[in-house]
């Protein structure tokens, strides 16, 4: 699981958000409980897309953050 998250962030960090995208997406496939976890996931995701052009795919990722983990400090913070 964890994994999965920290091949995303190298991959975002490399400029590959598509693979960024793919690598959180599993991430959250294989977590079930983790609420924060998957806020993380969702708020990465959400910068992936951003970094593409994807807004609203973006706002909605961020929007299930707020969600999931309205106490997690990025996902009040601009992307």
């Amino acid at each position: 699981m964890g994994s999965l998250q920290a091949a995303g962030n190298c991959a975002f960090l490399e400029g590959r958000h598509a693979d960024a995208i793919e690598h959180y997406t599993a991430a959250l496939a294989c977590n079930g409980e983790s609420r924060p976890y998957s806020a993380v996931c969702f708020f990465n995701r959400a910068a992936a897309s951003q970094a593409m052009g994807q807004i609203t795919d973006a706002i909605a990722d961020c929007s299930q953050a707020i969600v999931l983990d309205p106490n997690y400090p990025k996902v009040c913070m601009p992307l």
